[in-house]
């Protein structure tokens, strides 16, 4: 469906948004390959744009490039996963204990978009897109921006891995109790213990996932 997007955001950014969306909702499974003319006419813009937004698919992750062959989405794997939630669970650490103290305001941003998360819960994708906002409000006042970028990349690996398993009902609520019990150490000023329990979100999360999706202890 061709969009029409709002001027002052680049339409390379609304292409690269769209087409995430697409991979992420299985429309192109794993090894899919992604024919970009028919796509473009799909979404009403040119080629130019269209290429920039497989490029940054590719520098996520989601995408593959060969040459002689084109575009193709990326297979998913166990090591994949396993690797990239490592990297995560060190990295959002690493985030959280350069943040400042929580403020009223912050604890009421970050309760309000989990309960926003719970109510998109029967869209994963949707879902999941709230929760990567989530991470990156309860994480606002570090002032890296080189980690910042690096965690929006990481998180767009692992959206495909949850979308895929999200609509298991009990690992969907235990991921929310999760996020409930971090924001209210951190709302607590127990610090120690939110980063606890955000180390221990990711590295529940991986392990449910690994085993969910690929049978892997």
């Amino acid at each position: 469906t061709a969009f029409s997007p709002p001027s002052r955001v680049p339409l390379r950014d609304h292409v690269f948004a769209a087409l995430s969306d697409i991979i992420l909702r299985g429309e192109f499974g794993p090894g899919d390959r992604i024919k970009e003319s028919v796509l473009a006419t799909h979404l009403g813009t040119s080629r130019t744009p269209m290429r920039e937004a497989l490029v940054r698919l590719v520098d996520c992750g989601l995408l593959e490039f060969e040459q002689g062959y084109g575009f193709r989405v990326a297979p998913m794997s166990a090591e994949e996963l396993a690797d990239t939630y490592d990297v995560l669970t060190v990295l959002e650490a690493h985030a959280f204990e350069q943040c400042k103290p929580c403020s009223r305001e912050h604890a009421g941003e970050l309760h309000a978009l989990i309960a926003d998360m719970k109510s998109k819960a029967s869209d994963p994708v949707d879902a999941l897109r709230i929760d990567a906002e989530w991470h990156k409000a309860l994480l606002k006042s570090c002032r890296n921006t080189k980690l910042h970028a690096t965690l929006d990349n990481l998180r767009r690996i692992t959206v495909r891995y949850e979308a895929a398993y999200f609509k298991n009902k009990d690992w969907a609520d235990r991921s929310f109790r999760e996020h409930e019990d971090i924001t209210r150490a951190f709302e607590a000023g127990e610090r120690d213990v939110a980063l606890n329990k955000l180390k221990q979100h990711w590295i529940r999360s991986g392990n449910d996932l690994r085993a969910g999706l690929f049978g892997a202890e």
